[in-house]
């Protein structure tokens, strides 16, 4: 499937808007921040395929950007994948026993032996 050229003010248009005519957004992911900006990766489609494209936005409304401000445009071809996370909550002590769940019964838990660690000893001499 060729790639349909997009034009920076459609762009734009689907970032602010979410709509342009014959693509629909799927998702806007994030990539990371900076101490001003955040980036992120917009997912739509178009004609049944995926298509990404990076923009960047303010972290304040003092940091009023432009999506392209610092790089061209570039749409690209995505695909989904899938990713499994560990989370962890909160438990509750139990009152009668006061047990909580143990570390072994995760196996999410990293069970690698960890190397020792050698104390340094710091006087004041």
């Amino acid at each position: 499937m060729s790639q349909k050229e997009w034009s920076e003010e459609e762009l734009v248009e689907m970032i602010y808007d979410g709509v342009v005519e014959g693509c629909k957004v799927i998702s806007r992911q994030p990539r990371g921040s900076g101490r001003w900006y955040a980036y992120h990766t917009l997912i739509f489609k178009h004609d049944n395929q995926l298509w990404g494209v990076d923009y960047a936005s303010g972290l304040t409304e003092m940091q009023e950007i432009e999506p392209f401000e610092f790089t061209k445009p570039s749409v690209y071809a995505v695909e989904p994948y899938e990713v499994t996370t560990t989370h962890y909550r909160k438990v509750e002590i139990n009152e009668s026993t006061q047990s909580i769940p143990s570390v072994q019964q995760h196996s999410a838990v990293d069970q690698t032996p960890k190397k020792s660690r050698t104390k340094i000893n710091r006087s004041n001499s």
